[in-house]
């Protein structure tokens, strides 16, 4: 009966742990003890790894020392840099699956922990002293948990057998041109460093199958399914046929010369040229891992827990999406954000992140900088193509009033979200100080709002089927002109402007647009263009913002630099003058009236 209540218990907080309003996500985020990786001193570090140097040569003992001395440095930047998290759910299903792999080797596992990397990239990677990262990428994309158990399992063997060091130093021999290299020149040595590489990719593959997965009780199919996965990583986590309408408004839907007929052939091969390659082609690794290990389809593809996967690469999936918005990548956010609507259902999280891809993509496409962010679509293959496609034809006009378009119908959907009435006003200010547009530039406004009423046609005259009275010819001509004007067919640079056609009847619509168009033209030349400036300066000169009272500092780093050295950066130095600099930089605040709350490991 205890067994039973316990069990119980720990479902019920599994449950629990997995509960998530996807809504309202909120962004992954570290949880629990800090780990002493983030919080011990490099120079600790170093010194601990630093006394397993060995060898037979002083040459050899001088590059292992090299090899800690940076190793533990570069390591210690990369964990404090924001990108890696821990105690996550993520993190922890991570570490369940590594728990199974080495239930029988206590002493490894004891060695090793592992962090999730908020990176959208597909990849895992072991460090020299103990550490798996994995990118949310890599559980975005693998398609169950024997795959990902079995990338675990190649990383472990890069650390156990010593994979990094030794790469570094079999790189700072070709690089001295020692031993066979002795005689080689620049395009041999580089052929030297990849091929010395593509062996130890082979060998973890090999080496982390029959030590740690082959009788792990997961698939040994999974091995070979998760080299397609790799293969095709450089596109998004499904490849489905973008819907034309995703991002349509009542009164905005996009000319059909705006979509490609048809996108851009896959052409990822598994047997392309890896000769330059730091890993061997898809083919090779898949031809040796079923030479080599004859992989049956025995065992299953969950063990831990086939809910908790598809929780946590839910998880990687939202989370990606903001990682696309924040590093600029509109593009990948929209047909990300749309893929996921397909998958799980439309739901507030993913109508806000683009809305705010396609509000960030206007500001930047009305400073004439948007080509900076979102690559060429012609580069780009696959579905997703549509959609770079379109934010490349889209003129500053139309996309500015699509961005308004789809934010205030977001913002009648969610009337409550103050995010979602931000976007709305900040699109609209764009559209009136960046584009010079009215509500009189937009066709149907006044028809709009009295289509209902027979009563009111009798205030346009214009559409009187006979007159009883003669009117002046200017306004008969007024009439005549505004009603051919509001009936005629819009030309194809102009479509966005019946775009707001369903949104004259709305109060708050008119009232916004209408107060903002005053506001910009009650602004003499010069309140304009002292404007224009300060929003330049804002955008580009950290120094303008003054009157700042309080500052909160993270992580500060400090390095001391000497060209003498192989990249210039002092190590030890640096670390042990680490806290003297952040204890300066209190002083400082202090004397200037700057209150400063020091955040750090």
């Amino acid at each position: 009966m205890k067994l039973k209540t316990t069990l119980l218990l720990c479902l019920g907080l599994a449950i629990q742990a997995m509960a998530q309003d996807w809504s309202n996500y909120t962004p992954l985020k570290s949880k629990g003890l800090i780990p002493a990786d983030f919080t011990e001193a490099y120079s600790k570090k170093y010194k601990r790894e630093s006394a397993q140097i060995g060898g037979s040569t002083k040459k050899e003992r001088e590059r292992q020392e090299d090899f800690y001395l940076r190793n533990e440095y570069h390591i210690d930047e990369f964990l404090i840099s924001g990108e890696v998290i821990f105690g996550d759910t993520i993190t922890d299903y991570c570490n369940r699956i590594l728990d199974h792999l080495l239930k029988d080797d206590p002493g490894l596992r004891h060695k090793l922990r592992i962090y999730t990397v908020k990176s959208p990239q597909v990849n895992a990677y072991a460090t020299g002293n103990g550490i798996i990262f994995i990118n949310l990428g890599l559980m975005a994309q693998v398609e169950n948990e024997a795959q990902l158990a079995y990338v675990i399992a190649h990383e472990v063997i890069h650390y156990k057998n010593e994979h990094v060091l030794n790469q570094y130093i079999e790189k700072e021999k070709i690089r001295d041109g020692e031993d066979l290299y002795h005689q080689s020149n620049q395009s041999e040595q580089l052929n030297a460093l990849s091929t010395y590489s593509k062996s130890l990719e082979l060998e973890a593959d090999a080496d982390g199958f029959n030590q740690y997965f082959k009788n792990s009780g997961y698939s040994h199919i999974a091995p070979i399914y998760v080299m397609d996965v790799l293969q095709y990583s450089y596109l998004p986590f499904d490849e489905l046929v973008f819907d034309t309408t995703f991002i349509h408004t009542a009164g905005m839907s996009l000319p059909q010369e705006y979509y490609l007929k048809s996108t851009a052939p896959i052409t990822a091969e598994a047997d392309y040229d890896d000769s330059q390659s730091s890993h061997p082609n898809i083919k090779t690794r898949k031809l040796e891992i079923i030479k080599k290990l004859n992989p049956k389809d025995s065992g299953a593809s969950y063990l831990i827990s086939k809910p908790t996967f598809e929780h946590c690469q839910r998880l990687a999936r939202y989370e990606s999406s903001r990682l696309y918005l924040n590093s600029g990548r509109y593009a990948q956010a929209i047909y990300h954000n749309f893929l996921l609507s397909e998958k799980y259902g439309t739901d507030r999280y993913q109508e806000l992140s683009t809305a705010k891809a396609l509000t960030n993509a206007t500001i930047y496409r009305n400073e004439g900088v948007l080509y900076k962010l979102v690559d060429n679509w012609e580069d780009i293959e696959g579905e997703s193509q549509q959609v770079y496609h379109l934010l490349d034809k889209f003129e500053r006009e139309d996309l500015n009033t699509l961005a308004v378009a789809y934010n205030y119908e977001l913002y009648k959907k969610y009337p409550e979200d103050e995010a979602v009435q931000k976007l709305f006003t900040k699109s609209m200010y764009e559209l009136v100080f960046e584009n010079d547009l009215k509500p009189d530039d937009f066709i149907a406004a006044k028809e709009a709002e009295v289509e209902e009423d027979d009563l009111f046609s009798l205030l346009d005259s214009a559409s009187l089927p006979a007159r009883r009275t003669a009117r002046s010819s200017k306004i008969a001509n007024i009439q005549k002109k505004k009603k051919e004007y509001n009936d005629r067919e819009l030309e194809d640079d102009e479509y966005y402007k019946g775009a707001f056609v369903p949104y004259w009847r709305d109060s708050l619509f008119i009232t916004t647009f209408e107060d903002i168009a005053a506001e910009y033209e009650g602004m003499s030349y010069r309140e304009r263009k002292s404007r224009d400036s300060r929003r330049r300066r804002q955008k580009y000169d950290p120094n303008y913002a003054l009157g700042i009272d309080s500052m909160v500092c993270v992580s500060p780093e400090y390095a001391k630099l000497d060209e003498r050295q192989k990249d210039g950066i002092r190590y030890l130095s640096s670390d042990q003058s680490q806290d003297e600099y952040m204890e300066r930089l209190m002083d400082i605040s202090d004397k200037i009236g700057l209150h400063t709350q020091m955040l750090d490991y």
